[in-house]
């Protein structure tokens, strides 16, 4: 017999000489190599969680995938992150909001054309990242059906990026370096065209035969096209020959965001007169902040704001000017003051009182041209109507604000006139067949004539309703129509309705919310300037004081003719000293800063009132949220109530009086529940208005 070995259970697991089991070997294999730190154990969430979510989307994906993912338990993520929106809230702050952050500190300071080029530079880094399409690709398959999260994403990301790049903008259009332009427009098409060219770069393998080029090939079209869009049009450079290819990447452009922009004009321009518009509620909001009467006015003020800039900016360039006289002129010999001698026994060569000479005709062409060096009262104008034109910005993306508030208002009342008018058609409905069985017991025997008087009644009274309903949905199309800026005789097609619109049941924090809309609402940031402007105009009168240094230059020829002409000129260096002006200044000062005491109240006032309103509306849209519930369990009862009284009529053991009282029931149901729809409807454009989000609702 063969003698067995004896296996040493002690140390078996350590040496090795005994079989392992399979299961034990593949829990070896799908731990992870090495256990993080605790500090670093949020990154290891957020960056599987990203794996999951755009592996399985955002609706489907678990906190049991994303912990086995990161090889931790489940419980160890409510450790960081409450739930799976904070979770991707997380991922978005850790991947494209640090982005942002990234780029605000880098071009927090330089000239307009070094901080853009830095901004592109490091944005199109990111975008060739790997990161960048995983986020891009969650964000644009799952985030609409989140309204919350896409709010979110809208105001962190969006519309933070808008602003820095618009800022920007801003800064090298009151530089003179950028051509006159909607900075905000400019900042869209700046972060847009990125975009789209870094998802065409990452499908090379679908766009081979268009022969899109290099990251590096791309990035120097991109930067030169967007750079000579922006130059001022007296400075613009001939624009360079590129051989490499461009019209194969034009004729992608084409190709691809030709279907794009169709279905943009479908959804959001407004058509001529006469035609077809479907409406959503996104549509409606961004039609009515593009060019409803309120935006446009607002971008009116902006602009004549820059034209003040530009204004101020002539003290302190060239002054040249020129002219060319030709003049004739007679004179008193008198008033020349001279007694020319004479010979003895001639006349005088003029006579004693005078006597009238000429015309002298003479020809003088001249140039002149002046410049103040140094004028700081000057250069402190210009800070003061920069700060000026940032504010009147800001007002006119208020009044956007405010039109896009206003269009959401009326789309909303359009909505529940169109709710109205389905539940009267359904109420018509309703009543019709209770005539039809009313009469029908009549003619049977088991009815009475009561029963039919009632239901006609009944019918009447609904018939009549409906007219109403008719008529108030009119009048809220046209409300529509005027307030989005839109020909009156479109006709309108409205593609949401009120229980399809976003209903959520998480509320924002109200602290959040409110230091959100501190930071986004645009009449908050145009109160902000308004004081800085009213401070640098202080600054500016108080400069006045100060001595400027200028030179002026005058130089022509002058002569009987134009073939006699001889050369004059005058030139000097001239220095200015304010030293008395009847305290006409002082005056100017304490009016100013009476005027930046009452900027300051209204804008310390206006961030009260922000607070309430952002407390207010989510107050409402608590008690909206709650009504909605209450009401939609009336209307199953009322619905059942009627329901059951109708099988009660038909079947003869009843009169009608139960039905028409629970027809009643029904109708006031129908309405509450269109109401307490509206209201909570209204209530999230409330906040979103309150947030200063308004222009992104959904």
């Amino acid at each position: 017999m063969t003698e067995r070995p004896v296996k040493n259970t002690r140390t078996a697991g350590r040496t090795g000489t005994t079989a392992k089991s399979p299961a034990r070997d593949a829990r070896k294999l799908a731990a992870p190599a090495r256990r993080r730190r605790p500090d670093e154990r949020p990154t290891q969430i957020l960056e599987a969680a990203l794996d999951i979510f755009g592996e399985k989307g955002l609706a489907a994906a678990r906190l049991e995938d994303i912990a086995k993912r990161a090889g931790l338990a489940k419980g160890t993520i409510y450790l960081y992150f409450t739930n799976k929106d904070e979770l991707f809230r997380a991922v978005i702050r850790s991947t494209l909001v640090a982005e942002l952050e990234r780029a605000e500190s880098l071009v927090a300071t330089g000239s307009p054309e070094a901080r853009l080029d830095e901004f592109m530079r490091g944005w199109w880094a990111f975008i060739c990242s790997p990161t960048f399409e995983r986020v891009h690709r969650l964000v644009t398959s799952e985030i609409p059906k989140f309204p919350d999260l896409a709010r979110f994403y809208g105001t962190e990301v969006i519309a933070r990026g808008h602003r820095l790049v618009s800022g920007i903008v801003a800064d090298g259009i009151a530089a003179g370096v950028y051509r006159p332009t909607d900075e905000m427009a400019t900042a869209r098409m700046i972060m847009g065209t990125f975009v789209i060219h870094g998802l065409w770069r990452s499908k090379r393998s679908f766009l081979s035969h268009l022969g899109v080029p290099s990251d590096n090939t791309m990035f120097d079209q991109l930067s030169d096209f967007l750079r000579a869009a922006l130059r001022p049009d007296h400075g613009r450079a001939p624009r360079p020959r590129r051989p490499r290819r461009v019209a194969p990447l034009a004729l992608a452009l084409l190709i691809v965001a030709a279907p794009l922009a169709l279905r943009a004009q479908d959804t959001t321009a407004a058509p001529a007169g006469g035609q077809t518009l479907v409406l959503t509620l996104g549509d409606a909001v961004q039609l009515a902040a593009r060019q409803s009467p309120i935006a446009e006015t607002g971008r009116l003020r902006a602009d004549e704001a820059r034209a003040r800039v530009t204004q101020r900016r002539a003290d302190l360039l060239p002054n040249v000017s020129g002219s060319a006289l030709r003049s004739g002129r007679t004179f008193n010999t008198a008033t020349l003051g001279l007694d020319f001698p004479t010979a003895p026994g001639q006349p005088p060569i003029f006579a004693r009182n005078g006597q009238i000479e000429g015309p002298v005709v003479t020809t003088d062409l001249r140039a002149r041209g002046s410049m103040n060096f140094i004028d700081l009262a000057a250069l402190a104008r210009v800070r003061a109507a920069r700060a000026s034109l940032r504010a009147s910005s800001a007002d006119a993306a208020a009044a956007a604000e405010n039109a896009a508030a206003q269009a959401a208002t009326a789309y909303l009342r359009a909505l529940r006139a169109d709710a109205q008018l389905v539940a009267r058609a359904q109420d018509s409905t309703l009543a019709a067949d209770l005539l039809g069985i009313a009469r029908s017991t009549l003619k049977a025997g088991t009815g009475t004539a009561l029963d039919v008087t009632r239901a006609q009644s009944q019918a009447a009274g609904v018939r009549a309703q409906l007219i109403a309903a008719r008529s108030e949905r009119g009048r809220a199309r046209l409300e529509l129509l005027r307030t989005m800026g839109v020909p009156l005789d479109v006709k309108l097609e409205l593609a949401d309705s009120l229980d399809r619109l976003a209903m959520t049941d998480s509320m924002p924090d109200a602290d959040a919310a409110t230091a959100l809309a501190m930071n986004n609402r645009p009449d908050v940031r145009a109160a902000n300037e308004q004081y800085r402007a009213a401070q640098r105009s202080i600054r500016a009168i108080q400069a006045e004081r100060l001595p400027s240094l200028g030179a002026f230059a005058d130089q022509g020829s002058i002569g009987l003719g134009v073939k006699h002409l001889l050369p004059t000129y005058d030139w000097g260096l001239q220095i200015s000293v304010p030293i008395f002006d009847g305290l006409r200044r002082e005056g100017r000062i304490e009016e100013q800063r009476a005027i930046t005491s009452e900027v300051d109240v209204r804008r310390r006032d206006l961030r009260e009132q922000t607070g309430v309103e952002v407390r207010s509306a989510l107050l409402d849209l608590g008690s909206a949220r709650e009504q909605v519930d209450a009401a939609r369990e009336r209307l199953r009862l009322a619905e059942q109530e009627v329901s059951q009284a109708r099988e009660r009529f038909t079947a003869g053991v009843g009169g009608n009086a139960d039905v028409v009282t629970g027809s009643l029931g029904l109708t006031a149901a129908r309405n509450q529940l269109i109401d307490a729809l509206t209201l909570f409807q209204s209530a999230r454009v409330s906040l979103a208005r309150a947030e200063g989000g308004a222009a992104g609702i959904r």
